[in-house]
């Protein structure tokens, strides 16, 4: 996964998802007094397994949301992006091997003799040219 952003971009993306998601969970509250008289919190751990995604989808019959479907796919999507990206940016150690099969066009850099090509792999700030 490539990102083409700068800091200061995904920060303010990550405070307008998180402000959205709260008023989307903050009108399903005051929908859900509205409809039952009785208070109740949402967040996103209202779908975090498949129990409390049941106990999710009741208390939205309860709300009588024609978009219940619609609504779970999206908490879902954006829960289960957060953990993915989590995953993915976690510090993973490994061992690469990199084989080059074929190279082509190589500029002679020898004069009189043909060239003798190497490669340098750059992987962050480590620099491999043996």
């Amino acid at each position: 996964m490539i990102e083409l952003i700068n800091k200061e971009e995904q920060e303010a993306f990550e405070t307008e998802k998180k402000q959205l998601i709260d008023e989307i969970f903050g009108t399903l509250a005051q929908l859900y007094e509205k409809k039952t008289g009785e208070k109740q919190e949402f967040d996103l751990s209202c779908i975090e397994n498949t129990a409390e995604k049941a106990n999710f989808v009741a208390e939205c019959s309860k709300m009588e949301l024609t978009c219940q479907d619609k609504l779970v796919r999206f908490l879902e999507e954006v829960c289960f992006s957060n953990l993915i990206k989590d995953m993915l940016n976690r510090k993973t150690d490994a061992i690469v091997h990199l084989y080059l099969v074929q190279g082509y066009d190589f500029a002679s850099r020898d004069i009189g003799s043909p060239s003798d090509p190497y490669l340098i792999v750059r992987c962050g700030e480590m620099e491999f040219n043996d």
